[in-house]
């Protein structure tokens, strides 16, 4: 039986932020109120998560592993009662020998 696992949890902490950023640029980019040039505060944070349960909407994120190339592509995906309504773009992050 394969095992769960959460693809954020194997990036190291520098690529995890970075894909966290890229969440936050695709809900600036579809009209969310965010600010900040890179991460939004915590308080910003639970604000957007309000807001996004007021919409009926939530964010998810999906990754995919690359084994032969040593690569993982993290994407976000936007969904509005249960139906997606966007995908952002992805951000690879191609592995360092010992990692």
């Amino acid at each position: 039986m394969a095992k769960k696992i959460d693809i954020i949890d194997l990036l190291p902490d520098d690529a995890a932020v970075e894909a966290s950023k890229l969440g936050y640029k695709f809900l600036k980019d579809l009209g969310y109120n965010v600010s900040g040039e890179d991460m939004p505060t915590q308080n910003e944070q639970k604000r957007l998560k309000e807001e996004m349960k007021r919409r009926n909407e939530y964010l998810r994120y999906k990754g995919s592993i690359d084994h032969e190339n040593k690569k993982i592509l993290v994407w976000y995906v936007l969904y509005r009662e249960g139906k997606k309504i966007a995908q952002s773009q992805g951000i690879t992050f191609i592995l360092r020998e010992g990692e």
